[in-house]
């Protein structure tokens, strides 16, 4: 058995009128409050079904990801970051690529929505299980 990093608690019991369907509660090796997580299912009226929402030690959002995305295709995942409550950039997901020699596909961009990588995974007809492309501002390229 490894050391003990943190403990997370889920709530699944919500308090009367809440409209998230549960919660999480994160502390560090020594009880230390380092976040809250909210999710919320079936959302209706939305262009997604599921979203998390993520605070981080300060209760200032690090992160919403909408699941069951359908209007921004082909994504079906978007997880948007943010820096001490400020938006940072955002993974998008699309994990039923069809056609390619890839099964999923992440692509990161920055916040002014320019990519800083792309991650191709399920690979078939090739040696490789995956392939990482860096981008850097200028819009050059490495390949890992």
């Amino acid at each position: 058995m490894g050391i003990q990093t943190g403990t997370k608690f889920t709530y699944t019991k919500t308090p009367i009128g809440a409209t998230y369907s549960s919660f999480e509660t994160d502390y560090d090796s020594s009880s230390n409050y380092v976040g809250r997580k909210y999710f919320y299912t079936n959302v209706n009226g939305q262009t997604y079904t599921g979203e998390e929402v993520d605070y981080d030690w300060s209760n200032k959002v690090s992160a919403v990801i909408l699941t069951g995305v359908t209007g921004s295709p082909p994504y079906d995942k978007i997880e948007q970051d943010y820096a001490g409550g400020v938006y940072s950039g955002a993974k998008l997901y699309n994990d039923h690529v069809t056609g390619q020699s890839y099964g999923a596909e992440e692509v990161d961009v920055n916040a002014s929505g320019v990519v800083n990588k792309v991650v191709l995974t399920g690979m078939t007809g090739t040696p490789l299980t995956s392939e990482e492309l860096d981008y850097s501002v200028n819009g050059s390229s490495s390949t890992t």
